[in-house]
């Protein structure tokens, strides 16, 4: 079953605005392969839908715990395309469909309707702005508010004991250079390393633009970090006042600021700044160099419990 935006633009399906494009760019950059971008032709199952989002969800007791615990569930696929007007005026045309929703789009189609016009009311409370990754987060915890499963064809997986996950490093490691100004505790994550390019995410708990600054300071009083191609940085400070101080530095970088905020955005971070770090290994990356620097930052937000991974599942 087929969810089609109606609007004042005929759904085309490809992307063909800048904000439909940076939205592309920031959805790979998350989802990294389990995005995917139909690049000349829509897929063969949804025709006006060139793009894809599998997106891991399960009943309750279908999935482990366990870091590394498996999960047979079969994904949920978005598929989406987009029409000329959107954001400002038409959602995304989309379909959702796995093999334990298939009864719900072709007998019992209600349920269905009412997960699908639950997805385009969270456009028309944002309407103006970009809606997939709010669409993917919102269904990974409550697809199954509206769509039951038969537990004899999806029996519960059974649980397996995994070894936990490397967690990132943490502690004081940079030392204030002002003696009378204290250290802010920093974290660093798990270097990523691509054609001799390498990506490292470090966070800080902030609560003002001076506790940023002194963050940047005590990082760079390491030579390594002082002297890498690029230190791009973004935060979201909730002030005393209410008021939501967002801001982000590219450092010759161009666009991976824009990128970091909206990943603090999108997964809800305020307090927090998130640094990557990376050294040119001389190879150009192209837009691969975005989804590494989301990558490392986003698994950073995980190991420090800054984020809860199981809390968007």
């Amino acid at each position: 079953m087929e969810q089609v935006a109606k609007g004042r633009g005929v759904v085309v399906g490809f992307a063909t605005t800048e904000a439909q494009q940076e939205e592309l760019t920031v959805l790979d950059s998350i989802y990294a392969d389990a995005f995917v971008q139909h690049t000349t032709t829509p897929c063969e199952a949804s025709p006006t839908h060139p793009y894809q989002v599998s997106i891991q969800v399960a009943p309750e007791g279908h999935c482990t715990t366990e870091p590394e615990g498996v999960c047979s569930f079969p994904p949920l696929l978005l598929h989406f395309g987009y029409s000329p007007d959107y954001p400002a005026h038409s959602p995304p045309s989309f379909t959702l469909r796995a093999p334990w929703l298939q009864s719900h789009t072709s007998v019992h189609r209600e349920p269905y309707q009412l997960l699908c016009d639950a997805m385009v009311q969270l456009f028309r409370e944002n309407q103006g702005d970009v809606v997939m990754f709010t669409w993917v987060e919102w269904l990974k915890e409550h697809v199954f508010e509206h769509i039951s499963v038969n537990p004899a064809l999806y029996p519960p997986a059974v649980p397996r004991q995994a070894p936990a996950a490397a967690k990132a490093s943490a502690g004081r490691t940079h030392t204030s250079a002002d003696s009378d100004v204290p250290s802010i505790e920093i974290f660093h994550g798990n270097p990523l390393t691509d054609r001799k390019s390498k990506f490292v995410a470090h966070l800080a708990r902030v609560q003002c633009r001076e506790d940023v600054k002194q963050v940047m300071k005590q990082l760079k009083t390491d030579k390594k970090i002082a002297m890498a191609t690029h230190n791009m940085y973004a935060y979201r400070i909730q002030q005393a006042d209410k008021v939501l101080m967002e801001e982000r530095e590219d450092d010759g970088e161009t666009g991976a600021g824009d990128k970091l905020l909206y990943l603090l955005d999108r997964m809800k971070v305020l307090n927090v700044v998130v640094i990557v770090t990376r050294w040119y290994g001389g190879i150009q990356l192209g837009a691969t160099r975005f989804k590494h620097i989301t990558a490392v930052a986003k698994q950073l937000l995980y190991d420090t419990g800054v984020v809860d991974p199981l809390s968007l599942e």
